[in-house]
């Protein structure tokens, strides 16, 4: 099977389960001429079709997350860059005799995949915090020697604006020729007045600038609750006021994000500084996420349930209350085998727990310059069948319509049904599980946006 898609080209509620730049890498579109008077465009020749279409746009959980909905031999009719139909390929042929024709070549075509929770401008890697881990350094001890989330504060606080901008394309492109359509954008490596907004504009110069040639689009969200910065050692309370203060009313005004995270979690910032910092944005009218319960169960899941949040990320900690306060309140679960594999982690978050219990989960990658730097959601589904101990169909699910659903993106992204962005994954598979099953290698042969 041979899909053409060159990677060289430069190219959420409660109860929910009751710009342009020659950057064309792993994207390709339709050009003006090659459509039909009416627009209408039909992608044809898919093997199997992944549409994750129930009939509505709510997110999937139970057992329900193993039903992707697929259609054998599949055709889909575009128009304006909507969905108009899917369904046998024959019976859509006739249907738009006259229509430009895309064929997939006999492709697994899945929705876009979606990542709820990257950090992906930042200007230095962090190779040396992985030598230190493997030499037996932890997270905390790598932190306290300079190393961790506060290197990353001082390159990016170096590092021109130009400079983020290129790194940021360049991680960028790397989820992209892995499937990626959509994905939440964090600051964080600011710490800074200054720095978070120039964070926050590198994100929003994309999403101007590049996003439609790239194909893949960013949901931004500030991190500025991401450490203490060094200025500040000591002074954590202080830093919370800056927060509260200054940087949080300043994105707002300037509409440079959507959301807000916080890392809640010992040594960072306390259950009560984070309802403060997470009160604050959301009266200023930002949406919530929480990075919650990864290294301890201090009860950050429980704080993003009782706001309401978007989603609580992590949760390798979480406990049989949070997950029921999660499940009731429709906050989203979104897990991070990613970084949990990397760090060593001997505790995974619940996932079959989660699930069992009704909780809408999501899968991301946590792509971030040190305690996960993997682009590939592939390979983040691996891990979560052989650890987190869900089947490849769900992690398909949480990639797409429950991860759409954790950035409050369903109604566009997340599956194949009429009226919602015309956005494909094409993969080199015969089935969905392969995703999963074939480690280290990348099936993806781009995303296609018609």
């Amino acid at each position: 099977m041979r899909v053409r898609v060159s990677r060289a080209e430069s190219a959420r509620s409660r109860g929910a389960c009751e710009g342009r730049a020659p950057v064309r890498e792993g994207v390709r579109r339709m050009r003006n001429g090659s459509r039909r008077s009416d627009g209408t465009v039909l992608l044809r020749n898919i093997a199997r079709l992944v549409t994750l279409d129930h009939g509505d746009d709510a997110p999937r959980c139970g057992s329900a997350m193993g039903d992707l909905a697929v259609v054998d031999r599949a055709a889909v009719a575009v128009r304006a860059g909507r969905i108009l139909e899917y369904g046998p390929e024959r019976a859509l042929v006739r249907r738009y005799r006259g229509a430009a024709v895309r064929d997939a070549e006999q492709a697994l075509v899945l929705p876009g995949l979606v990542d709820p929770h990257t950090h992906p401008v930042f200007a230095a890697n962090r190779v040396g915090d992985f030598k230190r881990r493997l030499a037996g350094a932890t997270y905390q001890e790598i932190a306290a020697a300079g190393g961790g989330i506060l290197s990353s504060v001082r390159a990016v606080r170096e590092a021109s604006d130009a400079r983020l901008r290129r790194t940021l394309e360049a991680h960028l492109l790397r989820l992209g020729r892995h499937g990626v359509a959509l994905a939440e954008a964090k600051s964080g490596y600011g710490l800074s007045l200054r720095d978070e907004v120039r964070m926050l504009e590198a994100i929003g110069w994309w999403n101007r600038r590049r996003a439609d040639a790239a194909g893949i689009w960013l949901v931004p969200t500030c991190l500025a609750a991401h450490s203490v910065p060094p200025e500040y050692r000591g002074r954590r309370a202080d830093y919370v006021e800056l927060v509260i203060g200054s940087i949080l009313p300043a994105v707002r005004r300037r509409h440079l994000a959507e959301r807000a995270d916080v890392f809640c979690e010992e040594g960072v910032f306390s259950v009560a500084e984070s309802r403060r910092i997470l009160t604050a944005a959301r009266d200023l009218g930002l949406r919530l996420t929480v990075h919650a319960d990864q290294l301890s169960a201090l009860g950050g899941g429980a704080l993003a349930a009782e706001l309401g949040a978007d989603s609580a990320d992590h949760l390798e900690y979480a406990d049989r209350r949070t997950i029921a306060a999660l499940a009731r309140a429709g906050t989203a679960a979104v897990l991070l085998p990613g970084s949990t594999f990397f760090l060593q982690m001997k505790r995974w978050a619940p996932a079959r727990k989660m699930i069992d219990s009704g909780v809408v989960v999501a899968l991301a990658t946590d792509f971030n310059p040190g305690s996960s730097p993997v682009a590939s959601p592939a390979a983040c589904m691996t891990l979560a069948c052989l650890h987190l101990k869900m089947t490849p169909e769900e992690c398909v699910t949480a990639f797409t319509l429950n991860a759409a659903y954790a950035l409050r993106m369903q109604a566009e992204f997340g599956s194949i049904r009429p009226g919602k962005r015309a956005v494909f994954s094409l993969w080199r598979a015969e089935e969905p599980a392969e995703i999963a099953y074939a480690f280290g290698d990348n099936l993806c042969e781009g995303v296609w946006w018609v």
